[in-house]
């Protein structure tokens, strides 16, 4: 088995804050279980150069401010980590973090080339200029940044690691672990659950929506496993373990399971398909936007019945990231609405990033969902550089709810 070398750097007082931000029990297992999430770094996150299986992470640092997080210091040492202090340094609580992040990353690299791959935990576009030297030092960086941020911080990496893959996946494990469960399917599980999903797909005359698929998993079976996919990992790669029997899968989204003896393989939706009919102008705009934000290609009636979704959904049983975005996914299966988790995920992370806290009651009416979400698109459009003269109301007509709000918003941008 082959591995590359790593050194790891954490900037802890960014992710953690932004984890908190999220959902409070993300930044806890963060803080306490640095053990397990690094296991999922080392055997699950992919190597950026794809020809290693796993990477072994040699240099562990992790930088916090004592005064605020001590109690958490003793589960880093026990993970062998190098933990360094570093204190506030102004009255606003800024600490020195990255200065000492970037001259401790300047002098691994010095001192011993070997290092294959640098990963740093930071959302701090400060951090771009060393991501740049290492890449012209032919090492592979990975960058892991919780919510907002710089569009050049993140093209200068090797690797983004996902936010949602570390938040669902090695944060989830992180629970799932502790609750007492191995994360692994025996042989006779494998084999019933293989069964069911052939069974599942010929008896269905289209590609099977893998969201449908494994609503209906978790819905005939009560195992744990199955809550968080063996421990923690997506459900694509959960399916890869099953024997399925020359069934494919696909990653058009929203993601299928087919029998290519049986169905025509699933293909990229049209324009059409998409939701934006004959306007080609808005449909190009929302590629565009799509590419530079990551914003969910979805069309204007979809995002509307998104919105109205999700203002139900929390209104009803209140919000927490993983929940809400599984019980918004499952009903949008139920009304033939073809929108991810992930696309799911995107939206509702975007409204914490323009202060919508949605677990106090904020910002639950479709109205308020549809104005925020613009909001956080239009300013991450912004610090791409992207002009927004014009293009602020092509923006408005793509994701506002209705023409009154558009008008209103583009007066108030106006001003």
């Amino acid at each position: 088995m082959t591995s590359i070398k790593s050194a790891l750097y954490i900037d802890f007082d960014n992710i953690y804050t932004r984890l908190g931000q999220l959902k409070p029990s993300l930044a806890e297992n963060f803080a306490t279980s640095p053990d397990l999430w690094l296991a999922w770094l080392e055997s699950q996150l992919p190597v950026p150069d794809g020809e290693a299986s796993r990477r072994r992470i040699l240099v562990r640092k992790c930088y916090l401010n004592p005064n605020a997080y001590n109690r958490f210091r003793p589960f880093f040492v026990k993970s062998a980590f190098n933990v360094v202090d570093c204190p506030p340094l102004t009255t606003q609580g800024k600490n020195s973090a990255d200065i000492h992040m970037v001259l401790d990353i300047v002098e691994a690299l010095e001192a011993n080339p070997g290092y294959d791959e640098f990963i740093i935990f930071s959302g701090d576009a400060d951090f771009t200029p060393v991501l740049i030297k290492l890449r012209e030092k032919d090492k592979m960086t990975s960058i892991l940044s919780v919510g907002a941020s710089s569009p050049a911080y993140r093209a200068a990496a090797t690797q983004v690691i996902s936010e949602h893959d570390f938040t669902e996946s090695a944060l989830s494990y992180c629970e799932f672990s502790r609750n007492g469960q191995d994360g692994e399917l025996n042989d006779e599980s494998r084999q019933d659950v293989s069964q069911f999903v052939i069974q599942m797909v010929r008896n269905s005359a289209t590609p099977i929506v893998m969201a449908n698929l494994a609503h209906n998993i978790r819905k005939k079976y009560s195992d744990a496993v199955f809550e968080d996919w063996c421990g923690g990992g997506k459900f694509i790669d959960f399916l890869k373990l099953l024997d399925l029997n020359g069934l494919k899968l696909s990653e058009v989204v929203p993601g299928y399971v087919y029998d290519p003896e049986i169905h025509t393989p699933p293909k990229e939706r049209t324009e059409i398909d998409l939701g934006f009919g004959e306007d080609r102008e808005l449909l190009e705009f929302a590629r565009l936007v799509s590419k530079l934000t990551g914003a969910p290609l979805l069309g204007r009636d979809t995002y509307r019945q998104l919105y109205e979704i999700m203002s139900d959904e929390i209104r009803r049983n209140g919000y927490q990231l993983s929940s809400t975005s599984r019980n918004i996914r499952d009903t949008c299966k139920d009304k033939k609405l073809s929108v991810s988790r992930q696309q799911i995920n995107f939206v509702l992370i975007g409204l914490g990033k323009v202060g919508c806290r949605l677990g106090f009651g904020e910002c639950t009416a479709p109205a308020e969902i549809s104005r925020k979400f613009c909001e956080n698109i239009f300013n991450l459009c912004t610090s791409s550089q992207m002009n927004m003269g014009e293009n602020a109301n092509k923006l408005f007509k793509w994701l506002l709810i209705d023409e009154a709000l558009h008008q209103r918003e583009l007066a108030t941008r106006e001003r």
